[in-house]
């Protein structure tokens, strides 16, 4: 060989070292197919002198360093949990059958709503410990060759920089913006993704994923509380029909949909654990706590939120869904839900041509498939704040004297009466208590708010 081409050897050897644990694994699978192709050829035409050896055992070495396991010097707990061990195949199974293992969903039929298991939802989807463990999944796949992967590495970053300014000034913009970013990256690795490339792309396809779902739940979360108010007060005025109607966040039950699996790349549901690892430390309550409304704090859509965290409608969860809004920004409106998916369903086939297959396939009179979907309106909205009824406000924050109207529809009851509980719409007027103790002529928010 020429001397040239010993220096086009040294100089790859060095390139790839340099780089080998900046890049993404992708890259180098490239350059290593194209050096091996241009040894090939030298040897066909030339044979291969000492520096084709040297070069030849060099592409031997990355080849074997690419596929030897990773070493993982700074992964979470439960990523090394996950690397060792190896992992049983989850049995397919419907969303209902996974609620089996989490004991506060084993009583709930399908289709029932939970205000208890939705204002968890929303906590702990906004919390600080959600947040901590998006930083572990994007971490995992930092490290997954050896070393701190660029793009990744900033996408952990980004997510620190975002937890600091919701700590320092209640700013949840930076992380909204961090979720969405990883979103992109996650979006490319799935086009990136060629499971024949081996079992280390399969892991990180699978990481990359994990991190994406946290992400995605992130910026689902904080959108409507960043955006929503906003929206309501300028662009919903003029926009179309079909993009005003669609909710800028989780409408109805979707909050829930964490606890019902996920499909990923072999198409089987996956559970809780799998798709938020850090369930495994932090696991879902064996019941869910109790949240009661501060009903003498109501504020409108439009106007400045005076506290972070969860709010409720006034006009119940009834197809109407809790939120998250942000101190100083205006309140966002609520997107009611007219149809749901079912009754749209109902409503297709019921016209001339419809029809359905027998696995649930709906097919317009052509012989389309269509996928009905939720209807949903925007509307305007009082809302109250959403407290842990264990908070120190919340003692006497259900509580709405007899003869005043209704703060929020639901479930109420006095303890000045047995048996009272009764579902009362919003503004009717709460009954006259008689012979109560003054300390008594009251109703209260009842712990239970689900339909017996």
């Amino acid at each position: 060989m020429t001397v040239s081409e010993w220096f086009f050897g040294i100089s790859f050897l060095c390139f790839y070292g340099k780089l080998f644990y900046d890049k993404s694994r992708a890259f180098y699978e490239g350059l290593l197919c194209l050096a091996v192709l241009l040894v090939v050829w030298r040897w066909f035409f030339d044979g291969i002198g000492p520096a084709g050896w040297v070069l030849g055992m060099g592409l031997l070495w990355a080849w074997k360093r690419l596929r030897s396991p990773a070493k993982f010097d700074e992964m979470p707990d439960w990523l090394a949990e996950w690397d060792d061990e190896p992992q049983p195949e989850p049995p397919v199974a419907a969303a209902p059958a996974e609620w089996a293992q989490i004991p506060a969903l084993q009583a709930r039929r399908p289709g029932q709503r939970s205000l208890d298991e939705e204002a968890w939802c929303w906590y702990h989807l906004t919390s600080e410990t959600f947040y901590q463990g998006a930083i572990d999944a994007c971490q995992a796949v930092a490290v997954l060759h050896g070393g701190m992967d660029q793009t990744w590495g900033e996408h952990v970053r980004a997510l620190q920089r975002g937890i600091e300014a919701v700590r320092k000034a209640g700013d949840y913009e930076p992380l909204a913006k961090a979720a969405e970013a990883i979103m992109g990256t996650r979006e490319e690795a799935e086009g990136l993704w060629m499971g024949w490339l081996g079992d280390r792309e399969g892991q990180y396809a699978w990481l990359s994923a994990v991190a994406g779902n946290y992400a995605c739940e992130i910026a689902q979360t904080l959108k409507a509380g960043l955006l929503g108010g906003e929206y309501w007060l300028g662009q919903a005025q003029h926009d179309i029909p079909e993009r005003r109607n669609w909710p800028l966040g989780p409408a109805g039950a979707d909050i829930t949909s964490i606890f019902a699996g996920m499909e990923e790349f072999d198409y089987r549901h996956v559970g809780l654990e799998e798709n938020y690892p850090h369930f495994r430390r932090y696991p879902v309550p064996k019941v869910f706590p109790d949240y009661v409304p501060q009903v003498d704090r109501a504020i409108k859509t439009g106007e400045t939120v005076p506290w972070t965290g969860v709010w409720i409608p006034a006009a119940g969860l009834e197809r109407h869904n809790l939120t998250f809004a942000i101190a100083g920004r205006p309140m966002q409106p609520v997107w009611r839900i007219v149809q749901t998916r079912e009754e749209n369903k109902r409503a297709l086939l019921e016209q001339e041509g419809w029809r359905e297959d027998g696995i649930g396939l709906v097919y317009d009179p052509h012989g389309a498939q269509m996928t009905p979907l939720p209807q949903y309106e925007i509307t305007e909205m009082v809302w109250y704040p959403l407290l842990p009824a264990d908070a120190p406000e919340a003692k006497t924050a259900g509580r709405v004297p007899a003869g005043q109207p209704c703060p929020i529809r639901g479930w109420w009851s006095t303890p000045a009466q047995k048996n009272s509980r009764a579902l009362f719409e919003r503004d009717a007027i709460l009954p006259a208590i008689a012979d109560a103790a003054p300390d008594a002529a009251f109703w209260q928010w009842d712990r239970n708010q689900e339909r017996k």
